[in-house]
């Protein structure tokens, strides 16, 4: 009697990980519930886990998949333990980088830190990292610049 073939045991990354990264979105599994509301469960420990605010001024590259590939194991491990874990998300888009990224592809600063996010946002759902994207903030955003001189 022969066994499986060897293709019936390949791991298969894109279909694989994507079937799981569609049921994590599905089914919220990285939101963390604010408190009062229903879900919210106050008998659980927290904890909050943020690695740093990236700045959006380009791709992501493998140094950003060391930084977050650790916290997320953190997030994790926490998780396991029976924390509620907040993991946000944040980029920090003024500044010089972000400055030399318009330059560089010649678009409107807004536009090119605004197709930076999406790379990146992109990129780490690829990744698997458990984000809690209803949880994500930039520093260009009119609800973080509503509160700084001269802003509107």
């Amino acid at each position: 009697m022969a066994g499986p073939s060897p293709e019936a045991e390949r791991y298969d990354p894109r279909a694989i990980e994507r079937k799981w990264q569609l049921v994590w979105e599905a089914e919220n599994t990285w939101v963390v519930a604010n408190p009062g509301s229903p879900e919210f469960d106050e008998s659980k420990p927290k904890s909050y886990v943020l690695e740093m605010l990236p700045y959006p001024s380009g791709e992501p590259h493998v140094g950003h998949l060391k930084t977050y590939s650790v916290g997320d194991a953190i997030a994790h491990f926490r998780r396991r333990r029976g924390f509620s874990v907040l993991h946000p998300m944040g980029y920090d888009a003024f500044g010089l980088p972000a400055e030399n990224n318009a330059i560089q592809t010649g678009e409107h600063p807004r536009e090119a830190t605004e197709k930076s996010i999406s790379s990146f946002r992109e990129q780490f759902m690829r990744w698997g990292i458990s984000i809690d994207w209803t949880r994500e903030i930039a520093t260009t955003s009119r609800a973080t610049t509503a509160g700084r001189s001269g802003s509107s």
